[in-house]
Formats: structure tokens, C-alpha cells, sequence
């Protein structure tokens, strides 16, 4: 019977937190952000590449339809990866940004981690995460087991697994998709993402990006992605670079010393 318990009461919290509010998203996020970045050798000391790539991650979340407290930075790390956190912050390290060659990559990479926000990717983690550490808590009292609330505190510090959070098949192709979709709608030309995983790709054997370890890239993956843009093929004026861009590049690539 008290086996048949716990069980039930997995079901219940499961479906008691089925739905992380947006304001913990935020609060997460918020409290998350400086941790990471620190983590990545603290954000990168040039406010010129701050502001602008700021400016360009703003422009393509007005795009977005979930409203909330974006923020974009460039974490001073030669790493090469990008990714986000729940309720708004977005970080790219100087190391992925010195691998770009235009401004539509770089709108590229912010609009796909734009889309694990929108598509609530970090979210659902954590509704998994909170129904795990309250089902296992309740189900120690009954218990009468310490080591299962010893298990539900550790459940409740997500801030590392969020940072290493890999995301699905299906969640990398949604993401995709969005970014695609939010390009579209901000005048870059979508073709920027497609140059980007061929970027990544060329790099995968011989120095394998973080970013691929909780991003993987597959061969259908950019198949998709190639067939997504060319049902709506891009017309008129898209931006594809700016000169900003590239003075922008000139400043990551001079903190690399010559040796990049």
C-alpha cells in the first residue's frame, strides 16, 4: 500500500506542476544569469560588442511572441557556443563569435535560442525537475526514508543542468524553425543559419564545439531547415552582413591575440 502511495502521489505532482509559471521562468533565468556567465570568464569588456549585439538579438525578439525580459550578451569565454535561459537571457561566447563571417549568422544563433525560449524548451525541464523533487519529497515522509529528501534537495539545483541541458530531436528542429521564422519577420535572410551548421559542422571532427554537446547537429537536421527556408524563399532586401558586423569581428578576433 505505501509503495501504491508514492506512486500516486508521482501522478499528482506531475500534474500539479504541469505548468512553470512565467514569472518563476524569469526569476530562474535572473538568478541563473550572472553564474553562467562568470562561469565564461565574465562577459566580454567592450561595450561596442555589447550594444550591438544586443541590438541585434532586440530587433528579432520583437519577432517573438512570448513578451518577455530579453537580454543578450557576449560572455568572455574562447569556447565556442551560444545558449539560453528560461524567462529571457540570451549569452554567445566571443569564442563562437569570432567563427562568424556575417551578420545573419549572428542573427542566426540568437534567433534559435530565441525559439528554445518561445517553445518553452527550459520550461518544460523544469516542470520535469519540480513534479520529480516535490513527488520524491512528499514520498520520503511517507517513507520514512532521509536519503529520498536528500534526493529531492539536489533535484531542486537546476542552474548547472540548465547549462547542460541537451535538447531533443524534435526541440533542435522547432528551434529551427522559430529562428527561421523570426529572421523572416526581422528582414535577415534566413540562409544565415544554414551557413552557420555548415560552420559547425567542418569544425565537428577536428575540434568538436560545446555547442554541438547540448545542440546536435545531424545531417537531416539542416535538410529540414534548408526545405523549411526555401517554401517561403527569401525576397526583396534581407540583410546578410553589415559593416558593423564586421568591426564588431575585428574587435573578438584582435582579444584572440593574432593566434585565432
Amino acid at each position: 500500500m505505501r509503495a501504491l502511495l508514492v506512486l500516486l502521489i508521482f501522478g499528482l505532482s506531475y500534474g500539479f506542476l504541469s505548468a512553470v509559471s512565467e514569472e518563476y521562468e524569469v526569476q530562474v533565468g535572473k538568478r541563473e544569469l550572472p553564474v553562467v556567465i562568470n562561469q565564461l570568464g565574465g562577459p566580454f569588456p567592450d561595450e561596442r560588442v555589447q550594444s550591438y549585439v544586443r541590438q541585434v538579438g532586440m530587433s528579432l525578439a520583437k519577432s517573438a511572441p512570448r513578451k518577455l525580459p530579453y537580454q543578450f550578451y557576449v560572455a568572455n569565454s574562447p569556447a565556442i557556443n551560444a545558449f539560453a535561459l528560461p524567462g529571457g537571457p540570451v549569452v554567445i561566447t566571443r569564442g563562437l563569435l569570432a567563427n562568424l563571417k556575417s551578420e545573419s549568422e549572428l542573427a542566426a544563433v540568437l534567433a534559435h535560442e530565441l525559439g528554445h525560449i518561445n517553445a518553452r524548451h527550459h520550461a518544460k525541464f523544469l516542470e520535469r525537475q519540480l513534479g520529480l523533487s516535490l513527488a520524491i519529497g512528499i514520498g520520503s515522509v511517507i517513507a520514512g526514508d532521509s536519503k529520498i529528501g536528500q534526493i529531492a534537495l539536489q533535484a531542486g539545483q537546476i542552474g548547472a543542468q540548465l547549462l547542460a541541458l541537451k535538447y531533443s530531436r524534435e526541440q533542435e528542429i522547432e528551434a529551427d524553425r522559430l529562428a527561421i521564422d523570426y529572421m523572416r519577420a526581422s528582414g535577415y535572410d534566413p540562409h544565415g543559419l544554414i551557413r552557420v551548421f555548415e560552420t559547425l559542422k567542418s569544425m565537428e571532427r577536428s575540434s568538436p564545439p560545446e555547442w554541438l554537446s547540448t545542440h546536435p547537429l545531424t545531417q537531416n537536421r539542416i535538410k529540414i531547415a534548408t526545405q523549411y527556408i526555401s517554401q517561403q524563399p527569401p525576397s526583396g532586401q534581407f540583410i546578410s552582413d553589415s559593416e558593423e558586423f564586421q568591426r564588431v569581428r575585428s574587435i573578438i578576433l584582435r582579444s584572440f591575440g593574432g593566434r585565432f
